[in-house]
């Protein structure tokens, strides 16, 4: 019965929505067995192997559940290290690393078996680090675990209590100690010893797995029990409170400022009144932090020189040294839940209100959202197709949000790129029964198709050579190209095909990217086709060759816009091509920071153009890219 109420707490729809991590650690293994018992020298069933047998049961009641749940070993023959404390450093540093950005709901559970000289010792104990017991000097804990002793407390009185009502152990005592594993968990923590091996009676209860699994259960039952608190947080981050009571936290917070209250259980806020709206920006470094408060942010950004306070929701400077230029900036970013809703959220602010009733091409083009390959080059042909949006799709079935804005565009015509194995044949019978001309555009392979697309966009003002087997270098070059009526061609490292070399004859070629990507091979092909040595715009780095281009076609993109998306991935800058084509707007790409050559063509960019407005395009561009940006172009 007791597995079965186990199974119905897990499975109740109050859990559905919540994500909470569970590390479970089955105490020593392989070299290190524990303790060997009362019987173990004979049998070979030592603690390693009921800590397992435990730790099993415990995983398996928690599968299927809102709980991911992680194990520091799965098998009999696993440790950490060649001597015991090379293994619990080795296992804590597993354990931390499973925890880390959810510490605060994650929970450390460590199983293990006890054992005495005197073989008449049995029952069950519990224990935490208790930070009011004080720290030895000598064995220091963690700092997190500091923090989280009071969880670890209540952990470990809710575990204990389960235990000793859900099993036939014996309770001994519950303790704050200073065990290696509790002290330096970065998360509450807790360990079990579930009965003294030594004793025979009680070593032979332990080793049957209907007592492991009533140990299990009262385990899961704690937890559940752990994690059915609502916490109340100040916009520092310091818990306030925490409590059973739904109606007690929110009257405590609705009493206070700059609050939110956290269903632990639920993993969302019930309440939130934290912004953070106000970002402190040092010229050269970006975004150096971000505050609730405007005097917060102020007393923060006075303690360094060449700094500015924005408020993030307006552009406007708020506090500046005086040597700063207060101009507005206004900052938008466009950025779904997945790189298909940002390519949405771009479709939507390139026609916030559908396409006009007279615009000759209603039309719209797919790319699949997973292969960079076919959609590389389709960016200047969406330009000529009266600057068409770029919609995203999965290869085998079709967003919803994406039948929506179709429909919400008013779209008539839809260009597919490339073959079925990138856009299965079923999401094209969906749009066709839904009403919309649908066209294909595809070949054999990505190069054929690079070329289907070509021959559809006709007459070109130029073309850019760029590698056909990675994408940063004609992701570089896709924005000018959609902006300028240039072509994209691609290319393998060492050699052009015979169809694109004949495409190429009689028009301006520019190769983007060094020779590592696109040969010196194919630029003697390049330089035989059409007569003349091609220009090579290219650096050290993905972010080197953006800014050649860039810098190359500076004259072509005047505009009082900016745009930023990551270099890193392919989809968000794809389909901000046409934004580019809209507004004349260079396009950024950067990664964890901005390089300094683009932050150098920012700088000649804002000097030279009325730069007021800044679109930031996706959701995994870096804060402190976002923040060297807004630093250079305020």
């Amino acid at each position: 019965m007791s597995f079965f109420l186990i199974a119905f707490l897990l499975s109740s729809p109050s859990f559905a929505l919540a994500q909470k991590y569970i590390i479970i650690d089955p105490g020593h293994g392989g070299d290190f067995s524990g303790t060997t018992g009362y019987s173990g020298g004979s049998t070979g069933y030592y603690e390693k192997h009921a800590n397992l047998d435990v730790a099993e049961k415990l995983r398996d009641v928690l599968k299927g559940s809102d709980f991911k749940v992680f194990m520091t070993r799965d098998a009999d023959n696993e440790d950490f290290g060649e001597t015991q404390p090379d293994d619990l450093q080795n296992r804590m540093e597993l354990a931390n690393g499973f925890a880390a950005g959810n510490n605060e709901d994650t929970v450390f559970v460590s199983i293990h078996h006890n054992s005495a000289f005197n073989t008449m010792v049995r029952g069950y104990e519990t224990f935490f680090f208790d930070i009011n017991e004080g720290i030895d000097p000598n064995y220091p804990p963690d700092p997190m675990q500091i923090e989280f002793s009071p969880d670890s407390k209540r952990l470990a009185y809710t575990v204990h209590r389960h235990v000793v009502e859900g099993t036939s152990l014996a309770e001994r005592y519950i303790k704050g100690q200073d065990l290696y594993v509790n002290r330096n968990a970065q998360m509450p923590s807790v360990l079990v010893e579930l009965g003294y091996m030594s004793n025979p009676q009680e070593e032979q209860l332990i080793k049957t797995a209907s007592a492991q699994q009533a140990a299990a259960n009262a385990i899961v039952k704690a937890l559940v029990e752990y994690f059915e608190v609502f916490e109340v947080y100040d916009h520092t981050g310091e818990k306030l409170l925490t409590t059973k009571s739904k109606d007690e936290a929110l009257n405590y917070a609705k009493a206070r400022e700059y609050v939110r209250v956290w269903d632990k259980d639920r993993q969302t806020n019930i309440y939130n009144t934290i912004e953070y709206h106000f970002d402190v920006i040092h010229a050269s470094q970006g975004l150096l932090d971000e505050f609730v408060t405007k005097e917060e942010a102020i007393d923060y950004a006075m303690l360094w020189k060449h700094t500015k306070v924005v408020d993030d929701r307006t552009g406007e400077v708020l506090w500046a040294f005086p040597e700063e230029d207060t101009r507005i900036l206004n900052v938008d970013e466009l950025s779904g839940a997945t790189r298909i809703e940002t390519a949405i959220e771009i479709s939507q602010d390139l026609y916030p209100n559908g396409f006009a009733s007279d615009k000759q091409q209603k039309a719209v083009f797919l790319v699949t959202a997973y292969q960079y390959a076919d959609a590389l080059s389709a960016g200047p042909l969406a330009a000529k197709y009266g600057n068409a949006p770029i919609l995203l799709t999965k290869s085998d079935k079709i967003n919803d949000k994406v039948i929506n804005e179709l429909n919400r565009l008013n779209a008539e015509k839809i260009y597919i790129i490339g073959g079925a194995v990138a856009i299965d044949q079923s999401i094209e019978a969906q749009l066709k029964d839904k009403g919309f001309s649908v066209t294909r555009v595809n070949g054999k392979n990505r190069y054929e198709t690079n070329l289907k697309i070509n021959e559809l966009l006709g007459a070109v003002n130029g073309v850019f050579v760029a590698a056909g087997r990675s994408f940063p270098d004609a992701l570089s070059a896709s924005s000018i190209a959609s902006s300028n009526n240039w072509s994209i061609v691609l290319t393998e490292e060492d050699k052009m095909t015979n169809s694109s070399l004949q495409y190429l004859k009689g028009k301006n070629v520019v190769i983007a990217g060094g020779t590592a990507v696109v040969s010196g091979t194919v630029q003697n092909q390049i330089t035989n086709a059409v007569g003349s040595q091609p220009l090579r715009l290219a650096g050290e780095t993905r972010y080197d060759t953006l800014y050649e281009i860039l810098n190359h076609f500076k004259d072509s993109i005047s505009s009082d816009t900016v745009l930023v998306s990551t270099g890193t991935d392919f989809p968000d800058a794809l389909a901000s091509s046409t934004l580019s084509v809209k507004s004349k707007a260079p396009l950024i790409i950067a990664s964890d920071e901005l390089e300094p050559k683009l932050a150098d063509f920012l700088e000649t960019y804002k000097s030279e153009n009325n730069v007021t407005d800044l679109k930031v395009i996706g959701g995994v561009v870096p804060n402190t890219v976002t923040g060297s940006v807004k630093a250079l172009l305020n």
